[in-house]
């Protein structure tokens, strides 16, 4: 019983000791994040990229479970757009995302800025969905060897390519306009984001009545959009990418898996590889929450593959 409640106890002051930090980047730009260095200062770093939502971190089952293994370090966080990190924004601070539109090389150098501030040497990215935009950016920085990307996002439209058209009819209208046309376009993605996204953050807030939190959360999600508009993939230089491989579920949505098989052969072409694809079993889109055990295990061979862990 005393070894039980002392494992209880461990585990417990484990999670508490992890929980949330925050690191301020700049007036108005903060990031959520916990950072689990069980393994020691030798072993492997990953960096946990956070989907469209937020980030996995200790309130999930399989960051619980990641933290009891011992093979590789890890640090998860939310980007300076999700709520977590929003909520850090002190009051008489503004949302520097208000003053001017964030883009995609942004939110990769917030991951930078995160990994210089912890002093990790050999970075591992892990993407997961949406992060896949954030990871190819950094394959563009050089700043890494090794990529893992988790049932990654291929072009940002996937998940509606019907309404995508109508979206892509107008952009291209108003590229006919020189100068304004720009203007007009932008002001329109934001307009079609904070519709999308007001009725997300609605269903995510349920009881929650602070409207300058529902605002800020709009506004930033939109952003989060507007950064990734017109991403594909496939368009990537793949012949001086990082070495890549990809964690893919077998229960994944049709469109998706048919635009993640089409980018691995194009990669696999284009970097002349054969990187490792692994197919995790009975899971959809969100791989480490529904197959945790089978995500970490995922993890373990690649790193393992690549001669990082025993």
């Amino acid at each position: 019983m005393n070894k039980i409640f002392l494992s209880l106890f461990i585990l417990i002051f484990a999670i508490s000791a992890n929980a949330l930090q925050s690191l301020k980047i700049a007036n108005g730009q903060y990031l959520a994040f916990e950072s689990y260095s069980a393994a020691g200062p030798e072993a492997p770093t990953l960096i946990m990229l956070p989907g469209i939502n937020r980030a996995l971190d200790s309130r999930d089952a399989v960051i619980k479970q990641m933290m009891r293994q011992k093979k590789f370090n890890f640090v998860t966080y939310h980007t300076s757009l999700h709520p977590e990190s929003l909520k850090l924004i002190p009051q008489n601070e503004f949302a520097y995302f208000e003053k001017s539109d964030v883009s995609i090389s942004d939110l990769a150098n917030e991951s930078l800025i995160l990994v210089k501030k912890l002093k990790i040497k050999n970075p591992v990215f892990v993407s997961l969905s949406y992060s896949s935009v954030i990871s190819s950016q950094l394959a563009k920085m050089n700043v890494t060897k090794l990529i893992i990307e988790v049932a990654p996002m291929i072009r940002f439209d996937e998940s509606d390519p019907e309404g995508s058209q109508g979206a892509a009819f107008w952009k291209n209208w108003f590229s006919l306009f020189p100068g304004m046309g720009e203007i007009w376009a932008n002001n329109f993605l934001k307009q079609a984001y904070a519709r999308y996204w007001s009725v997300r953050v609605d269903e995510m807030l349920q009881e929650e009545t602070n409207k300058d939190l529902r605002d800020l959360m709009i506004k930033a999600y939109s952003q989060l959009s507007i950064a990734a508009d017109g991403f594909d993939y496939r368009e990537q230089d793949f012949s001086n990418s990082p070495i890549r491989h990809f964690i893919v579920a077998d229960k994944e949505d049709e469109v998706r898996a048919d635009f993640q098989r089409d980018a691995i052969e194009i990669y696999q072409q284009a970097a002349q590889t054969e990187n490792i694809v692994i197919t995790v079993k009975d899971a959809g889109h969100i791989v480490p929450s529904e197959q945790p055990q089978q995500y970490i295990d995922a993890l373990r061979k690649i790193l393992k593959s690549e001669g990082l862990i025993k």
